[in-house]
């Protein structure tokens, strides 16, 4: 039991940011970077940003959802001792700030509450296929979802959707303290039924998403963590990298995530995300937890590299249409 509560103890300050007594991070010094939304009359393929990696992919005629996380539990506290259940109001504002009705499929980077914990009720909500992981599917049949919508994906596998053609690669999560890393690690073995602990949505496999679209190439990088090689002679033109983390890590650390997601891959452009504090809801603005310290040295790194490497950086706005091409 005190292994539990220290495992609480730790995620409670992972999803909270460690939240600081000076207020919130005032986000005005980044604002000259966030990206400029798509024109009215823009007819090629959107993104659309909805905290931590929750993203939406148009090409106005198929709709894709990465995570669709939008219940956002406050876990502060002790409130990882609390069982939680997904938020059918946060669900459904959440859909609607990314103008979402229905979706012809939704995939998850990796299978941690902040990521799937919605992907069940989000799925019936818009008759999108759940394509992902053996523990994505999991927590899909938990949810009641029924079988015929929920494919199962191993890494190297492709599913077309449109004529978005997706990709999974191996990836790894950021290294997480222990004793939270050993807790919530693993695959989820049996349909996840709710209400749960948010220990209950163990990782699975982590995933970096290759999207493929005739007119251009995306990839999704939900965490801060990278394997070498994963990515070889895979060539895309945007990146959406989750940097929760990164400015923490020593530059030994950041140069193999740099070179192993963007060095092999060569985008024109990327959008950092996965920096917000999740245990705050969608109706706030989204903010960095704490200090904003992790958030300010991640930005620093990446602005850095990329510069010297000619690649344009962008936050994505939330909920937001950014043109990607």
């Amino acid at each position: 039991m005190l292994r539990f509560l220290s495992a609480c103890v730790v995620l409670s300050l992972i999803a909270s940011g460690c939240a600081s007594e000076a207020g919130p991070f005032d986000m005005a010094p980044y604002a000259a970077l966030e990206a400029d939304p798509a024109p009215e009359d823009f007819d090629g393929v959107t993104a659309t940003f909805l905290g931590v990696s929750t993203l939406v992919i148009r090409d106005g005629e198929t709709t894709l959802l990465i995570d669709g996380f939008f219940s956002r539990p406050d876990l502060t506290g002790l409130g990882m001792l609390r069982e939680l259940t997904p938020d059918a109001e946060r669900i459904d504002a959440g859909l609607a700030y990314g103008n979402v009705t229905e979706a012809a499929a939704i995939t998850t980077v990796h299978s941690h509450f902040d990521h799937a914990m919605d992907v069940a009720v989000v799925a019936l909500r818009t008759g999108a296929i759940v394509a992902g992981s053996p523990s994505t599917a999991n927590i899909a049949r938990g949810g009641g979802v029924p079988e015929n919508q929920i494919v199962e994906v191993a890494v190297g596998d492709s599913a077309q959707f449109g004529a978005f053609t997706m990709r999974w690669f191996a990836s790894r999560h950021y290294p997480l303290p222990e004793p939270i890393g050993s807790l919530i690690s693993g695959p989820i073995e049996a349909p996840l039924e709710v209400p749960a602990r948010a220990t209950a949505w163990k990782q699975g496999r982590a995933d970096t998403i290759v999207i493929e679209h005739p007119r251009g190439t995306l990839l999704v990088q939900g965490s801060a963590g990278y394997l070498d090689g994963a990515l070889a002679g895979t060539d895309v033109d945007v990146a959406f990298l989750g940097i929760g983390g990164l400015g923490s890590e020593a530059a030994g650390y950041v140069d193999g995530y740099w070179n192993a997601l963007v060095g092999e891959t060569s985008p024109s452009r990327i959008f950092p995300m996965h920096w917000d504090d999740f245990s705050k809801p969608l109706d706030e603005p989204l903010r960095p937890g704490g200090d904003g310290a992790d958030f300010v040295n991640a930005m620093a790194s990446v602005q850095e590299k990329a510069s010297a490497a000619g690649i344009a950086v962008a936050l994505p706005p939330f909920a937001v249409p950014v043109a990607l091409y």
